[in-house]
């Protein structure tokens, strides 16, 4: 294969120092797979698509050529910008390279590269990567396939569209399903915290009357105590008063003793003094001479 590189480049003089600018600040700002490119960098047949989020390129044996263009910013000179095709394989199909003198900053230099296509050349996916002197700086992909080959994976890729569009379908219910259920989550996360200041207060409660409880229980315990005391003093008392009793019960019955054996003494006294006979009275001294 012959190699061939285009150029379409524009100088631009900074005002900052040209060694301000290496090529840590070179970036890629655009780049095409196309059908064809001509002299001035028109892209013609657009053969970029999209694939898993990344631009690639999409070829069949009836394209004659399989471009890519690139479009840089910020290039300082000197450099070698080189193109290197790479086989489904991943061995090197062409090299193509191009070198750039003198010192100067290109705020936009545009260059293409292509290989000639046949239905010889190997199909698949192919590489190419993009060197900026030694330093990679883009890496991208493209496939080749017979037409067939090519309708066959179109027809494949829109029906994994089509199911993809179907998970994603899918997939928004489940992410509107999973909000919902975050927001019930959510909702349930302020009733447990709810339920959890009341169960703190509640824990207070019972904290409150657990400690009502053991003083209740201390009272109880001393008024059991001042029962069981006052249940000894009663025991005592009542003994105390049947003592009391019983000795008033026995100074009862000696009174009545006493006044029995008083009355009946008074009585035989009386008797004894009615049945004495009666003397006579002695007669009255003489009176003295």
């Amino acid at each position: 294969m012959i190699t061939r590189i285009i150029v379409l480049a524009f100088l631009a003089l900074l005002v900052v120092p040209l060694t301000a600018i290496g090529q840590e600040d070179v970036e890629v700002s655009f780049y095409r797979f196309a059908v064809y490119v001509d002299g001035e960098g028109n892209v013609y047949g657009d053969a970029t698509v999209k694939f898993q989020g990344e631009d690639v390129g999409l070829f069949t044996t009836t394209n004659p050529q399989a471009y890519l263009l690139v479009e840089l910013s910020n290039v300082p000179s000197p450099f070698i910008l080189t193109f290197e095709w790479l086989d489904p394989d991943d061995k090197v199909f062409q090299t193509a390279s191009l070198r750039e003198t003198g010192d100067a900053v290109f705020s936009s230099y545009t260059a293409w590269s292509w290989i000639d296509v046949d239905k010889d050349t190997p199909k698949g996916a192919w590489t190419v990567n993009v060197y900026l002197n030694d330093k990679l700086i883009l890496q991208t992909v493209f496939f080749l396939f017979e037409p067939q080959q090519l309708m066959d994976v179109l027809t494949a890729y829109n029906t994994l569209n089509e199911e993809n569009q179907k998970l994603k379908e899918q997939l928004q219910d489940a992410e509107a399903r999973v909000n919902e259920l975050s927001g019930q989550l959510s909702e349930m996360r302020k009733k447990v915290d709810v339920l959890q200041s009341e169960n703190s207060d509640l824990k207070s409660q019972v904290d409150k009357l657990s400690q009502d409880n053991e003083r209740l229980k201390k009272d109880l315990q001393e008024a059991q105590s001042k029962v069981s005391s006052l249940s000894q003093e009663n025991r005592e008392l009542s003994q105390q008063l049947k003592t009391e009793r019983a000795a008033a019960s026995q100074l009862e019955m000696q009174r009545w003793i006493f006044l029995g054996t008083t009355a009946l003494f008074l009585v035989t006294t009386v008797v004894m003094a009615l049945r004495k006979p009666k003397v006579s009275p002695l007669p009255p001294p003489p009176p003295p001479t």
